[in-house]
């Protein structure tokens, strides 16, 4: 091999590996009983904690027992894109969200007490919601609860539901009904309604 290939290899690897530290694979505890695609700023202040706190972007952990904690029915396994340790001293994640969100980046707080256990945050400003993909959904409710909120959600207040009322929901909601049928849970309600 010559020495501009063995470089230039070297190089890649290089660029490679440091792309890889800027990623996180983080979880977030979701109020929303129907999974959905991407985040969304309409979301914000959406969240069981939150209680109608409009802050400037999303919370992650990066313990999956920790995003539990957040929600009554779907925790989303996500990767981060970017994720920048933060020079601010404070690990208040309102405060690190705030500098976030003035400089643009998403930042990481390392070792903090969230929930039910010790892990990293990230903060995502609103500026920054296309550095998010979402990866997998875990399903950590009760199934009767969700199901009776999907009940509600597709049938309105007679409680039918069928097939067909279902998918008409799913697009009025502009949600990708092959993506949702994909998990499982969602799956086998689906299924019950035929």
């Amino acid at each position: 091999m010559k020495l501009k290939e063995i470089l230039s290899s070297s190089v890649k690897e290089k660029l490679n590996e440091q792309n890889q530290k800027d990623k996180i694979v983080a979880y977030h505890g979701s109020s929303s009983a129907i999974p959905f695609e991407t985040f969304d700023q309409s979301m914000i202040g959406s969240g069981i904690v939150s209680a109608n706190k409009k802050f400037n972007g999303f919370f992650f952990t990066t313990e999956k027992e920790n995003a539990e904690f957040y929600t009554e029915y779907f925790v989303c396994k996500v990767m981060i894109d970017n994720v920048k340790e933060t020079s601010l001293r404070s690990k208040n994640p309102n405060d690190v969200l705030n500098l976030a969100f003035n400089n643009k980046e998403n930042y990481i707080i390392k070792d903090i007490f969230d929930g039910a256990t010790f892990s990293d945050i990230v903060v995502v400003p609103k500026n920054n919601l296309s550095t998010i993909k979402i990866i997998k959904w875990y399903f950590v409710g009760d199934e009767e609860s969700i199901f009776e909120k999907w009940d509600s959600i597709f049938g309105g207040e007679e409680g039918f539901v069928n097939n067909d009322m279902i998918r008409e929901t799913i697009e009025i909601l502009d949600i990708d009904f092959n993506e949702l049928i994909k998990i499982p849970i969602f799956k086998k309600y689906y299924l019950s309604k035929k």
